[in-house]
């Protein structure tokens, strides 16, 4: 009898062998609480359309630092004016500690939290209450539940979470560039004008940027970003295979390089990486044949009124929230040489 019950669990375990290297193993998860962070995106929507220079956004701001506050880290704010377009923005950023606070590497990991201005403009079409859900509460939802497992972590640079303030173009076709990106741009030129925090060149200290856009849907993915370090790119396409996601990550090409808040980091020649879900979620783009840019999977919300929480779920957040969690120990292992 003992000798059958023997056979028995061998053979048990052997199928249960077999059936992990059948689906690739278990896949990898965090803590990361995806409930949490809807309830951060509900919470943030009530404040309504939260365009660069808006009380609505100053709210959002305050909720933002309180909710840090909360969690015993110190919050930052960096406020300035853009006297050509009579402007007040703010840019809020917390550090959390790595191995040496003071001196040591950075890792940013941003998100902006200002909404498109949808009042206004010439044209009608273009005059909407744009409170955006995926497209302005998302990504500060997801910095916020990261900010809560992050400040216990054994962290190997100090990491610095940034919510960009005025992402979005005043105008509502994207024509100038100076007209948009106003926060990442003015953070990271005062940081490299920050000579006691950053003695030699920006990068030697600060020398990777994550940032996360458009994210929450109930069908979540990411688009390749041609600009995005490779070396990043290849992490994160490895972290979605991890997670048996791997369908969900790069599947789709950006055809051209998207403006978004990590370029201005590129600039100063950090490296970077753009985790956004864009395609297929703009309504009436048409392909070269005149047939309508649309798949069925994939809800299109963006700059629309349609960008609302119903079409985000815990499951879409938590995708965004696992991808940093688990990219974490392979970008200080690969980009900042931790053993």
């Amino acid at each position: 009898m003992l000798c059958e019950f023997a056979r028995r669990a061998t053979t048990i375990t052997l199928g249960a062998l077999l059936a992990l290297a059948s689906c690739g193993g278990p896949k990898e998860t965090t803590p990361f609480d995806g409930a949490r962070a809807m309830a951060h995106v509900n919470f943030l929507f009530k404040y309504g359309p939260r365009p660069a220079g808006s009380r609505a956004l100053t709210q959002a701001a305050d909720y933002i630092q309180k909710n840090l506050r909360d969690l015993g880290l110190d919050p930052q704010v960096q406020r300035w004016r853009e006297e050509e377009y009579k402007l007040e923005l703010q840019n809020i950023w917390v550090q959390i500690d790595g191995q040496n606070p003071k001196d040591g590497p950075v890792l940013v990991i941003g998100a902006h939290y200002d909404t498109k201005n949808c009042a206004g403009h010439p044209n009608p079409a273009h005059n909407f209450t744009f409170a955006g859900a995926i497209d302005g509460t998302g990504g500060p939802a997801v910095l916020l539940e990261l900010a809560r497992h992050l400040k216990d972590r054994q962290n190997i640079p100090n990491i610095w979470l940034v919510w960009f303030d005025g992402e979005e173009n005043l105008e509502f076709e994207w024509k100038d560039d100076h007209k948009a990106l106003f926060g990442s741009r003015h953070f990271v030129k005062t940081m490299a004008a920050d000579k006691a925090r950053f003695p030699g060149d920006l990068r030697q200290r600060m020398q990777a940027m994550v940032l996360i856009d458009l994210v929450g849907d109930k069908n979540p993915k990411i688009d390749l970003d041609v600009t995005s370090d490779p070396e990043l790119n290849a992490i994160f396409r490895e972290v979605g295979t991890a997670m048996g996601e791997g369908a969900r990550v790069f599947k789709y090409e950006m055809g051209a390089a998207f403006k978004d808040d990590h370029l201005p980091f590129a600039k100063y020649g950090v490296r970077v990486v753009d985790l956004i879900d864009f395609e297929y979620r703009i309504p009436g783009v048409r392909n070269h044949d005149g047939s309508e840019k649309k798949d069925d999977r994939y809800q299109q919300w963006w700059h629309t009124d349609q960008d609302t929480p119903d079409k985000m779920s815990p499951f879409g957040l938590k995708f965004f929230g696992d991808l940093v969690l688990l990219g974490l120990p392979r970008i200080e292992k690969r980009i900042y040489g931790a053993k």
